[in-house]
């Protein structure tokens, strides 16, 4: 459906989502089918005019590319249709869209890397936006689709996808092909469960003909997530599947968990603190041929229980509980994978899980240590507390004391490292006033924006934290596409800040060979003990 707006005095026919039915579908032209007139092209395959490409409008370099075209020697292929585009250095693609004012929305489209660089894309719906990474192909014929959702502030919005990358070669960019929207409809609570949309119901919209499902990339930083009621934390997506292609243990949609420790499932509910709480779901496989032993994790306030679970990649799913006491006013409910699996072609995978659900038992909690992480958005990222408190026994008849041992603050964009850099993934509630003793700034080494904001950790730090040591990180320094150079790096120079780098991975174990290192010890010795030759006066003159 449409409707007639007005702009500048010419009256425009307007693609709309509409409320009779029409609320999820590809965008008019969204598939790139329609192309532009071979006058419109140059070379073949870059589009002149900005209009030139029916119902989009484009801007800088951007290609039309036909299914089957050669780049050196690689052959792009377009999975769904026979076309797609291809956006250049700071090049977009932009359609206005109606909508409903104050309505929810999500975008899906499909993509592709061309080259090997860490490729991001810019999707935007003013004043919203979001920077989806495209690192990681978790598809096995190099496309993948990504889904983005956004308030509408208006009655007609303005959709741009924009390439932010600046490479050597402009043609150098990624495809994006199969472009849709679907309303989304916030859920609600219903009788018997504490969560929300606890069987992945209500999501992005699926692609016709893609069986490679829809990836939720990390939204901590985004005002709203496709998938309604829950956010996706750390630096790598979760796969949401649907029933038609893969084999979900309830309903029509499920999660799969593809990014290992890597990325994690995140909703918070409203507790009693006392009360206790127990959390069912289901964990299996989504018979897409991902084989082995996994191990789904779930974690609530001081609570965690690992479910493991034997794939065959046939599909099949088992049911695992966890109880919990509640500690705070809000709890968080996590999942995550605790491995990294792959199927044989190559491609990411992980345990699937579906039907969660939350209800209350109230009973009283158990004493003892505990690990509370407190996680909150800020500034566009994710600011982490991490308090380590101990009990410690009291003498007779006196009463028991808790005291905490340290207090740590780490601060840094979403995915530089930080909870794996602390080992700590049970979850509590933000307290403002958290007097932390010391700081670490962290951020990535391989992502130029998690370095500009580090200024933004800065202030925010400085502001809940007053007068404290802080120590900045550049962390992942072993990956091998670097692209914060150590040059470059300034910031701590202007705040007199103590600079660190680190690596991503663990030093290797090194082996001493004891016995070898005494002989040469005594070898060196020997050596020591050796007069000198005399000096030959002879030959002086």
């Amino acid at each position: 459906m449409s409707f007639r707006a007005r702009k500048g005095g010419v009256e425009k026919n307007i693609p709309g989502i509409g409320n009779d039915g029409a609320e999820a579908g590809l965008l008019p032209n969204g598939n790139f089918e329609d192309g532009p007139p071979k006058s419109e092209l140059v070379n073949g395959t870059v589009v002149a005019g900005a209009n030139a490409i029916p119902r989009w409008e484009t801007s800088g370099f951007v290609e039309y590319i036909e299914s089957g075209h050669k780049q050196g020697d690689m052959l792009l292929v377009v999975p769904q249709g026979a076309h797609a585009v291809r956006l250049g250095n700071e090049a977009s693609i932009r359609q206005r869209l109606a909508v409903t004012r104050g309505a929810y929305y999500a975008i899906t489209f499909s993509a592709a890397r061309t080259c090997a660089q860490a490729e991001r894309l810019n999707v935007s719906v003013s004043p919203e936006w979001g920077v989806l990474p495209m690192q990681t192909i978790y598809g096995s014929n190099g496309w993948d689709s990504y889904a983005w959702a956004f308030k509408a502030k208006l009655d007609v919005v303005t959709l741009v996808i924009h390439n932010p990358g600046v490479e050597e070669d402009p043609a150098c960019g990624p495809l994006i092909d199969g472009i849709a929207i679907r309303a989304l409809y916030p859920p609600t609570l219903v009788r018997g469960n504490m969560l929300k949309n606890g069987g992945f119901e209500e999501g992005p919209y699926f692609l016709p003909n893609a069986s490679w499902g829809v990836l939720v990339p990390p939204n901590i930083e985004d005002d709203h997530s496709p998938l309604p009621a829950w956010m996706i934390v750390s630096s790598k997506a979760v796969k949401y599947v649907d029933a038609a292609h893969f084999k979900v243990p309830q309903g029509a949609r499920a999660v799969e968990l593809v990014g290992g420790r890597e990325s994690a499932l995140v909703q918070e509910v409203r507790t009693v603190p006392g009360w206790s709480y127990r959390l069912s779901f289901a964990v299996g496989d989504a018979a897409d041929g991902c084989e082995g032993s996994m191990v789904a994790e779930a974690y609530a306030a001081r609570a965690t229980v690992k479910v493991p679970y034997e794939s065959t990649g046939k599909g099949g799913y088992k049911r695992a509980v966890l109880d919990f006491t509640a500690i705070a006013n809000r709890t968080r409910v996590v999942f995550q994978s605790t491995f990294y699996h792959m199927k044989a072609d190559g491609t990411l995978c992980g345990p699937l899980v579906d039907d969660a659900s939350l209800v209350g038992l109230r009973k009283k909690p158990a004493a003892g240590r505990r690990l509370l992480r407190f996680l909150c958005s800020c500034s566009g990222g994710s600011m982490e507390f991490f308090f380590f408190v101990k009990k410690k026994e009291a003498l007779p008849n006196q009463q028991t004391v808790e005291y905490p041992s340290f207090k740590l603050v780490i601060v840094g964009d979403s995915g530089t490292g930080k909870t794996t850099f602390v080992k700590g993934h049970l979850t509590g509630e933000f307290e403002k006033n958290i007097h932390g003793q010391c700081g670490i700034i962290m951020f990535d080494v391989t992502s130029r924006l998690t370095y500009k904001n580090v200024p933004t950790w800065h202030r925010d730090l400085c502001r809940v934290c007053e007068n404290i040591p802080i120590v900045l990180c550049g962390n992942k320094v072993d990956v091998k596409n670097r692209q914060v150079k150590a040059k470059q790096v300034t910031f701590h120079r202007k705040k007199s800040l103590q600079y660190y780098e680190s690596p991503a991975l663990l030093p290797p174990e090194v082996t001493i060979d004891m016995v070898a290192l005494q002989q040469n010890e005594a070898e060196l010795l020997v050596a020591a003990a050796q007069p000198l030759p005399d000096d030959d006066n002879d030959l002086i003159e």
